[in-house]
């Protein structure tokens, strides 16, 4: 199954298996490997290109070439099984640390806060010039392992607190006419009142997504001189705003679709049951704002991998779950990728998920067969916990589309995109018909507000307070 340059593979949808396989243990672990793909119906794998926590996060290229070897070697062993071969890249912006002899001997430089300290979720800038020219030929050497799908990993932003590199301020100041001084920029950034200032706000956000944009067209530049064929794409987690990811991930695809790996918690149990459709809906949530030709490969995570974390129950419930959301390319993980964990000690999941392989199998074809998603659209921040627990068919909507309109959502429209939205009928709850009053247009709806009444007039002295209250 090996192909050659250029050429492309269509698969069916199913869930990719996310891997890591040592160089000490690799005949072992590429054993265990293929026997979890054939329990389970797997049909593609992902590898990680290094360990997850402990191993070296920005190797020499004499480093990165011992690598390539090891991962060459572990490909085709993949492929000779049948199986398809795709590759996790660690790292681009150091997920959560990176030594500092490592930005001493490439030059990198860190995000930062305004007050100059570095910043700790990622760690490096997109803008600095070494990073982009280390990572350009660190993705080309990759590209040589032709996978057929390549995830630039790590959480690909840069959040407003720690966007303060010298560089981006500069610009940031030419086009709003203000000082560059890291402070003056926090200032506008964050007013004392806790108020939101837009325009700056939104000027530092699209400096920031340029420069992740530029980044991932030097990454995919990169890859596809070498082989065309490879498709990149973005993960990313519920930090990280639409808007921000849709130009990376474009910039990523280049001529080919472009696919995102979203964050779907949960990650272990540690919340109450009630709260468990809230983080299921995530996936709903994210197929609304993002476009329709966008690819999903959400993620399914036991992290950190003990198996006391997340029972084998909710591990499959969570898998179920994005099922359920109609996405049968599930990114799954059920083996650790980082040294402090072996990977057998996750074989309890593997058992419990071989046993429903002929339940998983039978969905996915379905879906590959399937429409859209029915029920209801609703666009919604929040609130509907216990309609989705009590079974209610809902589908997340965006605000242009949604039938029911719970939250603030409306906002985002323009006056002539609500009014086409009310002319197909919608439900309102309060806050979208407050909405409607404050910008002028809720006489569309055939409604209208007066001014607020005593409470006297409600004659609520026949429905006695609990409170104490008189």
């Amino acid at each position: 199954m090996k192909r050659g340059k250029g050429e492309t593979m269509e698969i069916l949808p199913g869930p990719v298996l996310r891997f890591h396989v040592y160089q000490e243990q690799r005949e072992e672990q590429i054993a265990e490997l293929l026997q979890t793909c054939e329990r389970l119906g797997i049909r593609e794998v992902a590898l990680f290109t290094a360990d997850y926590i402990c191993g070296e996060v920005f190797p020499t290229m004499e480093g990165l070439q011992a690598r390539l070897d090891h991962l060459n070697i572990c490909a085709e062993r993949i492929r000779r099984a049948g199986l398809v071969f795709s590759l996790n890249v660690m790292h681009t912006l150091g997920h959560l640390y990176v030594p500092q002899q490592d930005i001493d001997r490439f030059g990198f430089s860190r995000q930062v806060d305004a007050d100059g300290q570095p910043g700790k979720h990622p760690i490096l800038d997109p803008a600095c010039p070494k990073l982009r020219e280390h990572l350009a030929e660190t993705f080309r050497l990759y590209a040589q392992l032709r996978s057929r799908l390549m995830f630039v990993d790590d959480d690909y932003a840069v959040p407003l607190e720690q966007c303060y590199l010298p560089q981006r301020l500069k610009r940031f100041s030419e086009e709003f006419d203000c000082n560059a001084a890291p402070k003056t920029i926090q200032g506008l950034l964050a007013s004392p009142d806790g108020t939101t200032p837009h325009r700056a706000i939104s000027l530092m956000t699209r400096l920031a997504s340029e420069d992740l944009t530029t980044l991932a067209e030097i990454l995919r530049t990169a890859v596809h001189s070498v082989e065309p064929g490879t498709r990149l794409g973005q993960m990313f987690s519920g930090q990280v705003p639409p808007a921000a990811i849709i130009g990376v991930a474009r910039a990523l695809a280049g001529p080919h679709q472009p696919f995102v790996r979203p964050q779907i918690p949960p990650y272990r149990e540690e919340a109450p049951l009630t709260y468990y459709p809230r983080m299921f809906w995530e996936i709903e949530v994210w197929k609304s704002r993002l476009p329709a030709d966008f690819e999903f490969y959400p993620e399914c995570e036991n992290y950190p991998y003990y198996t006391s974390l997340k029972s084998p129950a909710a591990a499959y419930a969570h898998f179920s779950s994005i099922l359920g959301a109609g996405e049968p390319r599930v990114a799954l993980s059920l083996n650790s990728f980082a040294t402090i964990v072996p990977a057998c000690e996750s074989r309890e999941l593997v058992d419990y998920f071989a046993a429903s392989k002929g339940q998983v199998r039978a969905v996915v074809n379905e879906l590959a067969a399937a429409g859209e998603l029915q029920g209801p659209g609703v666009c919604v921040d929040g609130g509907l916990d216990l309609l989705q627990l009590k079974g209610v068919p809902l589908r997340c909507a965006a605000p242009d589309e949604a039938l029911i309109q719970w939250g603030v959502g409306l906002n985002s429209l323009s006056d002539e995109a609500i009014a086409r939205r009310l002319k197909r009928g919608a439900i309102l709850d309060l806050r979208s018909a407050t909405i409607l009053h404050d910008r002028g247009v809720l006489k569309l709806t055939g409604l209208e507000l007066q001014e607020r009444c005593s409470l006297d007039d409600l004659m609520h002295i026949a429905f006695p307070r609990r409170d104490g209250g008189i």
